[in-house]
């Protein structure tokens, strides 16, 4: 979205689900006698590779970045639908490793899934036009944007608590582990109706974040401090974690597309940025 080397004791199939996480590939090797990092550093080379060429092509990208583009609220729901069904099924995963595991982390990053999944149906339902044309389901047309920046935002914030967690190598303990699931489960689905129901029944008293078709300045601090959480998680993984774990591996490449499409956003975002107070003259 560490190379899990702890043996639990006398249970050889745990052994081998962690180095299935750490990667099928390494567990054969250490199986032969072979380095079993070998597969993991040439991954990590090429992750490595690929974050770069995604900060070019974002270079490359910027001049274009404020062309206009035709409004297609359609494709939303397609868009959601996509992110529903990856994330949802990524989440289910992940809870289900941190049953083998007792990773603190990969709960984390379980529960960063599940709030994104669910996130993404809110904001289909907030979206002007995405459901029926020229209408909203809920809320008005700055109860999408907040949903969306608090979609974004709390993912980034808990993908980095998750990658914090996998550094300091947190477990929890194996009689807990069902209960830590509740609770994270819990967790994320009240923090989800306090949000909703703020964007939605509160945003009157929330700052503006669009007027007519104009970000405020308010809308790219948080798209900016969006951006700053996500690096922040990318060289966490690349500089510190680097080669431990696969998944958070991957993870960085998941980072890395949110970072660098939320820049091209602050580039490019749609008409000027204007302060709050302005006026839609």
């Amino acid at each position: 979205m560490s190379d899990i080397t702890e043996v639990h004791p006398n249970v050889e199939a745990t052994n081998l689900l962690r180095a299935d996480i750490a990667g099928a590939s390494a567990g054969l090797d250490a199986k032969v006698g072979s380095d079993p990092k070998a597969p993991l550093d040439r991954t990590y080379r090429w992750i490595v590779a690929v974050v770069c060429l995604s900060a070019a092509a974002a270079l490359a990208l910027a001049p274009v970045a404020g062309l206009r583009g035709p409004d297609l609220p359609s494709l939303t729901p397609f868009f959601v639908a996509g992110v529903l069904a990856t994330e949802l099924s990524t989440s289910f995963l992940l809870f289900v490793m941190t049953r083998g595991t007792s990773t603190a982390s990969l709960l984390t990053l379980a529960s960063a899934y599940l709030f994104g999944s669910l996130m993404s149906v809110f904001h289909l339902l907030t979206f002007p036009g995405a459901v029926l044309p020229g209408y909203i389901i809920l809320g008005t047309d700055q109860s999408a944007r907040w949903i969306y920046n608090f979609w974004y935002t709390g993912f980034g914030i808990l993908a980095l608590i998750a990658i914090v967690l996998e550094i300091g190598t947190r477990r929890i303990p194996a009689r807990h582990v069902d209960r830590a699931i509740g609770f994270a489960v819990i967790s994320v689905l009240i923090a989800i109706t306090a949000i909703v129901g703020m964007a939605i029944f509160a945003v009157d008293r929330l700052p503006l974040l669009v007027i007519g078709i104009s970000w405020t300045k308010f809308d790219v601090f948080l798209i900016s401090l969006q951006v700053a959480v996500l690096i922040a998680g990318i060289g966490l993984i690349l500089g510190v974690l680097r080669s431990r774990n696969l998944i958070f591996l991957l993870m960085s490449l998941v980072l890395t597309g949110m970072a660098f499409s939320e820049i091209l956003s602050i580039l490019g975002g749609p008409g000027a940025i204007r302060s709050a107070g302005s006026s839609d003259g």
